[in-house]
């Protein structure tokens, strides 16, 4: 499904102490099926590798979204879930850092969740071959002396049209805005 994306630039830079802004320019752009799943899985790696971060340093967090969110990847109910090579690493720490916090009386859905994950990782594998986790290991700061905190690991992930667009707006201060009435 192709998605349309509407860019509006204003006369000022927003937040603002106006109601509403002036637009100055409009413009459209259309996003690819294939943008859109890059674009989603991108989202989806990023959701996952911040509450597996995010649980790595404050072991008191509550184990609940991590298991919807873990769970809703791993054993999809609606719209088959996706399958994807770069996914699996992170899915495989999730649910490593969900099996130490998990509780007896959550024991037979971590379970559950394991066997789903097993299989859609025996899926992948075979599908795409075999990706380690020394990625996610520099990532979380495991791997070559990891001098960052885990709070501050973010994701690799390319600037969004959106993005472009507002950083070139933005740094384009060279022009003044036009005011309604002037010439």
């Amino acid at each position: 499904m192709w998605i349309e994306r509407t860019t509006f630039t204003t006369a000022y830079k927003m937040p603002g102490i106006l109601r509403w802004f002036e637009v100055v320019q409009t413009s459209m752009t259309f996003v690819s099926p294939l943008e859109n799943a890059i674009e989603t899985m991108q989202a989806s790696n990023d959701k996952i590798l911040t509450m597996i971060n995010q649980h790595h340093s404050d072991p008191n967090l509550s184990i609940n979204p991590l298991s919807m969110l873990l769970n809703g990847i791993v054993d999809p109910a609606v719209m088959g879930g996706f399958a994807k090579y770069e996914t699996i690493p992170l899915l495989e720490e999730g649910i490593r850092v969900h099996g130490k916090k998990v509780t007896e009386a959550l024991k037979p859905f971590h379970d559950r969740m394991e066997e789903c994950f097993t299989q859609l990782k025996t899926k992948v594998e075979n599908e795409y071959g075999v990706r380690d986790l020394s990625l996610f290991e520099e990532r979380r700061g495991g791997g070559g002396g990891g001098s960052r905190p885990r709070s501050m690991i973010r994701s690799f992930r390319p600037l969004s049209v959106i993005s472009l667009s507002s950083l070139s707006s933005s740094s384009s201060d060279k022009e003044s805005p036009k005011v309604p009435g002037e010439r």
